[in-house]
């Protein structure tokens, strides 16, 4: 989820026969950030006795976080410091649940998704003011809604096979989810706005919601069973969009 969206956004670059400067930096800004939440998640949930052996990790992570940002902004223009903004609410809201510690319920998944969704459109247009009238901006939206239908996805599959396993409404959540996207891509497909391959791409993981619960009630699939399983439709889908983008492969 941290590497695949990005990705996208930078074969986006890539298909305009360019690839900005920026892209490194933005990607150790973005990663450093991933830790930087992460660390500043386990302060906030973390009992007040217990929370000083985070400091030293969000102080580093946040540092190292701001100086990235800062060579991203000199290398990207300070107009990219927007998307601030835009990500302030979803991240303040994240950060709430962790202090709460119901990081883990579905508003916090899907919120953590969409960030890493959001980042298609910031790799491509780092200066969000003029990106509603880029003629690239429709099919850097279609890329990222599709990363969200994904990723979302695997949020209601991983809850389905691990920490709700057996409850017949999350399993047809999952479901339902996938088969959603599925309609909704093929609907696009027939507009033409979207290559054939999403929908069978998205028909492979209404399949693998539905199969591999019914797999797991024989014999119990390992965490690592199922990590395995996303990280192979993971690669799928950035093979599809590096494609669709003429990346590699056939324009």
């Amino acid at each position: 989820m941290l590497v695949v969206p990005f990705a996208v956004g930078a074969m986006l670059c890539w298909s305009d026969e360019r690839l900005p400067g920026h892209v490194a930096t933005m990607f150790a800004t973005w990663v450093l950030g991933y830790f930087a939440f992460h660390a500043t998640s386990g302060l906030l949930k973390s009992p007040p006795q217990r929370r000083r052996r985070w400091v030293p990790a969000v102080a580093t992570y946040g540092l190292a976080t701001l100086a990235a940002g800062l060579l991203t902004a000199w290398e990207a223009g300070p107009a990219v410091f927007w998307w601030l903004l835009v990500f302030l609410a979803p991240c303040g809201t994240a950060l709430w649940l962790a202090s709460r510690r119901q990081e883990r319920q579905l508003a916090g998944g899907l919120l953590t998704v969409l960030l890493a969704s959001m980042m298609v459109l910031v790799v491509r247009f780092p200066d969000p003011t003029g990106m509603l009238a880029d003629p690239a901006f429709p099919q850097a939206a279609m890329l990222a809604a599709v990363m969200f239908g994904y990723f979302a996805g695997t949020v209601f599959h991983i809850k389905a096979m691990i920490r709700r396993r057996g409850r017949l409404a999350w399993r047809n959540a999952s479901i339902g989810w996938h088969a959603g996207w599925t309609v909704a891509t093929a609907a696009l497909t027939v507009t033409w706005q979207l290559p054939r391959a999403w929908p069978v791409f998205f028909l492979v993981t209404t399949l693998r919601s539905w199969a591999l619960p019914l797999v797991d009630e024989r014999r119990r699939l390992r965490p690592a069973v199922l990590g395995v399983v996303e990280v192979v439709l993971s690669v799928a889908a950035l093979a599809i969009a590096a494609v669709t983008l003429g990346v590699v492969g056939p324009a």
